[in-house]
């Protein structure tokens, strides 16, 4: 599971949308996986964050546009993590 304090911060950061808010939400994501030190962690830790995400988007659906980008940027780690291990 996510740390709950990441998925707090998200959300905070969702519902305030202010200028740089998707910058810290993103940064705050490339950290959490940044705490993984193998590969094929990190990628069951998005996975793990893409579930709560898509969690936390069925409760507050009004946050879907902040958090569609988010995923925006999660694939994007995916990916790159696919290529280094290629």
């Amino acid at each position: 599971m996510t740390q709950p304090s990441l998925l707090r911060l998200i959300r905070a950061l969702a519902e305030d949308d202010r200028v740089g808010a998707m910058g810290l939400a993103e940064h705050a994501v490339e950290r959490h996986v940044a705490a993984f030190p193998v590969a094929a962690d990190r990628v069951v830790a998005l996975d793990i964050l893409l579930r709560d995400l898509a969690c936390l988007q069925g409760f507050a659906p009004h946050l879907s546009g902040f958090i569609t980008r988010l995923e925006a940027h999660i694939d994007r780690l995916h990916r790159r993590l696919a290529r280094r291990a290629a």
